[in-house]
């Protein structure tokens, strides 16, 4: 879930400003508000480096299951003044690899 703490592993490394190293880190994402109109964008694709070229791509296939209305985001959400509840309007759906599709 994406509102858990999450370790970032070696290939995910955050720029520490005081020490001015790449160093492991936990992150946590947060949501204070939410829009009127909420667009989400799945990562569909996962990167590694190393191989010939230098990275390598793979799609992820996971299924991805959500409601078409009420999309009810209060239980992640810290100061929602207006309840955010959302129906879905539209999908724009990638079909093919990272390099062509």
């Amino acid at each position: 879930m994406f509102s858990e703490w999450e370790t970032l592993d070696a290939e995910n490394l955050w720029h520490c400003s005081k020490c001015q190293q790449n160093v492991q880190a936990n992150k946590k994402i947060e949501l204070f508000m939410c829009p009127p109109i909420l667009i989400l964008h799945l990562k569909r694709f996962k990167t590694k480096k190393g191989g010939i070229v230098g990275t390598k791509s793979k799609r992820i296939m996971t299924k991805i299951d959500f409601p078409l209305k009420n999309l009810d985001l209060s239980p992640y959400v810290k100061c929602a003044t207006v309840p955010p509840v959302y129906d879905l309007y539209a999908v724009s759906n990638h079909y093919g690899y990272v390099g062509y599709g």
